[in-house]
């Protein structure tokens, strides 16, 4: 009876290892997925769009392209904005989770996170 008892416990702790292991790996593939997504954002997405409202600003400025234009490049990089702090927040969230699960901080500081 005790035998089968401590069987019993050791393959409620094995399935329970388990599952935190395929948590903290689910874990750690979102929070590298979070992490590429806000360097993309900051690195290319939102200086390229930065480039763009500059050029259609001087555009209408001098006549050459309408306010309409000039709105859309505006809400563009907006949107890539948001989608930056989105993955930022991303980021930490999941760096919580992966503290959780393993019991150990990161260690990782601001910088490490946001661009």
């Amino acid at each position: 009876e005790h035998l089968s008892e401590a069987a019993a416990i050791q393959a409620e702790s094995t399935s329970l290892l388990d599952r935190i292991h395929a948590d903290l790996e689910a874990s750690l593939a979102a929070w590298q997925r979070a992490s590429d997504k806000a360097r993309t954002y900051s690195d290319v997405l939102i200086p390229n769009a930065r480039k763009t409202w500059d050029s259609s600003l001087a555009a209408y400025q001098s006549g050459q392209a309408e306010f309409a234009t000039l709105y859309a490049v505006e809400i563009q990089w907006l949107e890539f904005e948001r989608g930056l702090w989105a993955a930022i927040t991303q980021t930490y969230l999941q760096r919580i989770r992966i503290e959780e699960l393993s019991g150990l901080a990161t260690g990782q500081s601001e910088k490490d996170v946001a661009p």
